[in-house]
């Protein structure tokens, strides 16, 4: 049986201000083990999760809330073979979004968005396609580098790297409508 959310099947609901039909951003409602729902969304051709987290891992306490919305992207098939400048990318972004390795070994790109009760959901569903936004943004850019020969590294046209994430940006500038 599928956990209620609190907010997450609202921000994705049309008839509540999701902005974007299914051809522009393709997404389905799915389950993770745990019973947890997510959806799962392609923007730009990069497919992200979006979850909602309400408690902390077992284990874990903390004074602050755990109730969060996390956008997240897999990049599998790549080795990190210098730690210091995976990490270093992560300094250079603020950790918006992360970046990581997850326990089967790939990338992971990351954004969360802590929200208490009673926040506003047009503006937490502004917040949210802006982290999207931000990691397909920085998934597609990973991807171009890991996807270009050595060789060839060079003569990428980064102007147009830079704007390779179309439907990326509407999200990156959703909270100027």
């Amino acid at each position: 049986m599928l956990t209620p959310t609190l907010v997450l099947d609202d921000l994705f609901d049309p008839a509540k201000g999701w902005p974007f039909s299914a051809n522009q951003v393709p997404l389905t409602r799915r389950a993770a083990p745990d019973g947890n729902p997510f959806y799962h969304l392609v923007v730009d051709g990069i497919e992200l999760q979006v979850a909602e987290k309400k408690e902390w891992e077992d284990g874990v306490t903390s004074r602050v809330a755990p109730t969060r919305l996390v956008v997240l992207a897999y990049i599998m098939g790549v080795t990190i073979t210098d730690a210091t400048v995976f990490a270093s990318a992560n300094a250079d972004t603020f950790g918006l979004p992360a970046l990581g390795i997850d326990g089967d070994g790939d990338v992971t790109i990351a954004a969360a968005i802590p929200f208490e009760d009673g926040f506003p959901l047009d503006l937490l569903r502004k917040q949210l396609m802006v982290c999207i936004g931000l990691v397909v943004e920085t998934t597609a850019g990973l991807l171009l580098v890991w996807n270009t020969p050595d060789d060839a590294r060079q003569r990428v046209d980064w102007e147009a790297a830079a704007r390779v994430a179309g439907v990326a940006g509407q999200f990156l500038r959703a909270f100027l409508d």
